[in-house]
């Protein structure tokens, strides 16, 4: 997807400069000035809590789109949007901390993918309030893996000697605690008379006391 560039100056100029990323087009800065109070007064409403935020784009979608605040808003977009993607192209820095954050998304709705791994991932309640409580049966068992992860992680590291955490940490994935697959996502059926024993008790006064390894300056 290609997204357009805008400038403060004629396209042209910047071809003449030899220029290899070129805009796309000239920005109106004399739109923005004009409307630069009212652009200012929504932003402070919106801070201040004055109106929902929703109300406010809602009266505005309602406007024509010749409208002056409008337009004058959809100017300064283009500049913010402009000044993002050129920081995007030249700082390697800012992609790898997008890159990073949307793996993380990735990570989450895999682990929400096969946690509602029955019917398809679709609801299949008439009311809204049985979708909230299938929903929230979701989050919670989502919820569960991630802090039995951070646990087990926690424990295995405390009990490591001090000169090998540091080493085992900065192996980890930074998205291990969405990890799903050393689980049994179906569960397992016990029918006889004896409870059963937890597999991997956690010992909680260990974790809580663990400080991890600080990074070196």
């Amino acid at each position: 997807m290609c997204y357009p560039l805008y400038s403060w100056e004629p396209v042209a100029t910047h071809r003449q400069l030899g220029q290899t990323l070129l805009p796309d087009a000239r920005l109106d800065p004399e739109r923005i000035a004009r409307h630069w109070d009212e652009v200012l007064r929504l932003v402070v409403t919106l801070k201040l809590r004055h109106s929902e935020a929703s109300r406010l784009f809602g009266r505005l979608n309602s406007y024509a789109r010749q409208h002056p605040l409008y337009r004058a808003l959809k100017e300064l977009g283009r500049l913010v949007k402009t000044e993002f993607l050129l920081r995007y192209v030249d700082q390697v820095e800012l992609r790898q901390r997008i890159q990073k954050q949307l793996n993380k998304g990735e990570s989450a709705h895999r682990l929400a993918h096969a946690v509602w791994h029955g019917r398809n991932q679709e609801f299949h309640a008439a009311t809204r309030s049985e979708q909230l409580v299938a929903e929230t049966c979701k989050r919670l068992l989502m919820n569960a893996i991630i802090c039995w992860n951070y646990l087990h992680l926690s424990q295995h590291l405390a009990r490591l000697p001090p000169e090998q955490q540091a080493a085992t940490l900065a192996t980890l994935s930074p998205f291990a605690v969405l990890s799903y697959r050393h689980l049994n996502l179906h569960g397992e059926y016990d029918f006889s008379d004896h409870p059963l024993l937890a597999e991997a008790p956690f010992d909680m006064d260990l974790i809580a006391t663990w400080q991890p390894p600080s990074k070196p300056a």
